[in-house]
């Protein structure tokens, strides 16, 4: 029959043409298989890549160029460089305000601005006294409850903060701070109330720095008009004025003692309730057994 003459015949002739081309393969030069292979493999099109008289474009360059492969030691390196970076624009930072804080009241602090954007509290107008208008028994009483080590130490107490590491740790919660004076200015000034081991840390950096530039005069002069005192009440001028509706000078010691008393906790507490307070009627009791 004339058909399966035709598909044997066909058989036969796509084995020739494979076995031809086979063949040809083999029988390539060296130099023609190298070309060859080198087509396969390229990774940049013929069409990519310029003449070689032409200077090479950006572009084409970094197509061409290797990747660089991304390492452990790379990524320390950069976690390094970022931590140096950011302690350098910190000490900055804080020498600069330091030095103008040295001469000029800040006419707002951090802490009014959390109290006002986060919690929509009215902030008093501040009312800024000297330290010469503040009684000496009042700056004694705010040293001796608060930091009796203020004009010796260094802006920090290490002891402090260790025994406050310990209590923290048997609370599993950051409660206390063991923050000296400087401290609780700097936080003040500068970070927010919301506690974490973070904020300590830089609270430190500030402290020391701002004792290294500042007197402590000045210090506890900025501390007396900024620190909070009640919800909306930055310094103890405003807070004369906002719980006696006078002046501090002329308040009574059992007075003076009330508002230093409330000092740990001015939120939750004023001179007239602490007493629900079992921390702040101990520390009442002890300043006014003391300057009383």
């Amino acid at each position: 029959m004339i058909v399966p003459e035709l598909v044997v015949r066909s058989r036969k002739i796509a084995c020739a043409a494979v076995t031809a081309a086979g063949l040809f393969v083999t029988y390539l030069s060296p130099a023609e298989k190298k070309a060859a292979a080198a087509k396969r493999t390229l990774a940049v099109p013929e069409a990519v890549l310029p003449p070689l008289d032409r200077p090479v474009s950006p572009f084409v360059a970094a197509r061409l160029r290797p990747k660089r492969r991304v390492t452990l030691g790379s990524i320390l390196k950069l976690l390094f460089a970022v931590i140096v970076a950011s302690h350098i624009a910190l000490v900055l930072v804080i020498a600069e305000f330091s030095l103008i804080y040295s001469r000029v009241d800040p006419p707002v602090n951090s802490l009014m601005a959390y109290r006002a954007i986060f919690f929509h509290w009215t902030i008093q107008p501040p009312r800024p006294i000297p330290l010469k208008s503040v009684p000496r028994q009042v700056r004694n009483m705010l040293v001796w409850i608060e930091d009796g080590g203020f004009y010796e130490n260094r802006g920090i107490e290490f002891a402090a903060i260790k025994r406050a590491y310990e209590i923290n740790k048997r609370l599993k919660y950051p409660l206390y701070g063991g923050s000296t004076l400087t401290m609780q200015l700097a936080r003040t000034l500068f970070l927010t109330p919301e506690k974490s081991y973070l904020r300590k840390y830089v609270e430190i950096w500030i402290a020391v720095e701002m004792d290294a530039l500042l007197s402590k005069t000045r210090i506890i002069e900025l501390y007396f008009n900024n620190v909070e005192w009640g919800k909306g009440v930055f310094g103890i001028q405003a807070a004369s004025y906002r719980y006696f509706k006078r002046p501090l000078s002329e308040l009574s010691v059992d007075e003076q003692v009330r508002l230093i008393t409330i000092l740990s906790s001015p939120v939750k507490y004023s001179p007239y309730n602490f007493g629900r307070s079992k921390i702040l009627n101990l520390r009442y009791e002890d300043l006014a057994d003391r300057y009383d």
